[in-house]
C-alpha cells in the first residue's frame, strides 16, 4: 500500500487513531501456544529488536500518510512476559488468599503471565512509569490501556504532563451497588465482579 493509498484508507474508514498490537516476546509461554506477548515490563526490558523495528515502521508510514494521526500502543499494566518478573517485583505481586502469586494463564504445564499492581511507590509501578516513557521515546502518540474490567483510560501523552494523567491503578472511588460495593480485588477477577459487602460474585 502506497503512502497516498494509505492515508485514503485512512479518510475512508474515518480513523481517529492507528493500534499497535502486543509485541511479541522472545520466549515462548508454558501454557500459551508460541511466543508469549511482551507486555509490562518485558516491553521496558526485554523488547526484541525486530517488534521494535516494527513499531517503528508503523509509526513512519503512519505519519507520512497523514502527519497528524495519533498512533497508540497496547497496554496491559498487570501482566508481565520479562524473564523472572515475579522474584525482581515480588513487593508488587497479585496473590490469592493462600499467599499464591496469581498468574493471567493457568495449565496443568504450569501458568504464563504472572500478575502485578503498579503503584506509585512499588518497584512494578516504576517499571509502568518506564513503560510509557519509553513509547513516548518510540514515538507513540498515546496508549490503549487494558486493565480487565476497571480499564480507566486509553490517552493521548506528552513528555511533560501526561504520565500523570495516564491511570495504571483503579482511579474510580468504589461504586456502591444493589449487591455491595465494588473490590479492588476485581483486578484479579477477569471479567467477573465483585462485591466487598456481600462477598459474592457475579
Amino acid at each position: 500500500m502506497t503512502t497516498s493509498e494509505l492515508g485514503d484508507f485512512f479518510q475512508d474508514q474515518a480513523m481517529y487513531h492507528v493500534h499497535n498490537t502486543g509485541p511479541n516476546a522472545a520466549v515462548s509461554g508454558v501454557c500459551k501456544s508460541g511466543r508469549l506477548v511482551c507486555h509490562g515490563s518485558c516491553f521496558v526490558n526485554e523488547l526484541p529488536a525486530a517488534e521494535l523495528a516494527s513499531m517503528k515502521l508503523l509509526i513512519n508510514k503512519t505519519k507520512a500518510a497523514d502527519k497528524d494521526k495519533s498512533v497508540i500502543v497496547y497496554s496491559h499494566s498487570m501482566i508481565s512476559a520479562e524473564t523472572g518478573a515475579a522474584a525482581k517485583y515480588a513487593d508488587s505481586i497479585i496473590t490469592n488468599s493462600a499467599g499464591e502469586q496469581v498468574t493471567y494463564i493457568r495449565c496443568a504445564k504450569g501458568s504464563d503471565y504472572p500478575l502485578f499492581f503498579a503503584t506509585s511507590g512499588n518497584s512494578y509501578g516504576a517499571q509502568m512509569m518506564a513503560y510509557y516513557r519509553k513509547a513516548l521515546d518510540i514515538g507513540f502518540t498515546g496508549v490503549y490501556h487494558e486493565c480487565e474490567r476497571n480499564d480507566i483510560v486509553s490517552a493521548s501523552l506528552s513528555h511533560n504532563s501526561a504520565l500523570r494523567a495516564v491511570s495504571f491503578v483503579d482511579l474510580r472511588p468504589r461504586i456502591p451497588t444493589a449487591n455491595g460495593t465494588e473490590s479492588a480485588a476485581c483486578l484479579t477477577q477477569r471479567r467477573r465482579r465483585c462485591f466487598t459487602s456481600s462477598g459474592r460474585s457475579a
